[in-house]
């Protein structure tokens, strides 16, 4: 990509040193062409490696994907779903950490006060499982079905 940018970057330097300037415009674009919408497909493809990875390799794929029509094609989708993502298992985290919280709490309770009374038991289990990843997944399974937790 880096490459890609530099030759860009020259070959337009070139173009307004020494070419009139009704010519620039369709060699950028017949450079564009070859440099960029050629190997778009294979850009779009490392995506998501680089906005887990790499900004800055993301703003350069960025910069040049969006200099030709359609370049950045499914990116903002997949962006989009990207950040859900982050925002799920952001929930998850808070989620899990606050039932545990709550379930060592009345588990004292059930323990001590009620005696480990079975039905108390039951209770807090109905309540607050002692397994989180169980309710996780029935929650959050529904999202990747193709709605969102609740709907």
């Amino acid at each position: 990509m880096l490459k890609a940018e530099d030759w860009l970057t020259e070959e337009q330097t070139r173009a307004l040193m020494y070419l009139h300037p009704d010519s620039c415009e369709p060699l950028v674009k017949t450079c564009e062409k070859a440099l960029i919408q050629k190997h778009a497909p294979r850009l779009r493809e490392e995506f998501q490696f680089l906005l887990d990875n790499d900004r800055q390799s993301l703003q350069r794929m960025y910069n040049l994907l969006s200099r030709i029509p359609d370049g950045l094609g499914p990116l903002p989708a997949e962006f989009e779903e990207h950040v859900r993502r982050a925002v799920m298992h952001k929930i998850a985290k808070v989620y899990v950490d606050a039932l545990l919280e709550v379930r060592t709490q009345y588990q004292d309770l059930v323990n001590t006060t009620f005696e480990g009374e079975a039905k108390f038991v039951q209770s807090l289990d109905n309540a607050c499982p002692g397994e989180p990843q169980k309710l996780l997944a029935e929650l959050f399974g529904q999202g990747r079905r193709g709605g969102r937790p609740g709907e």
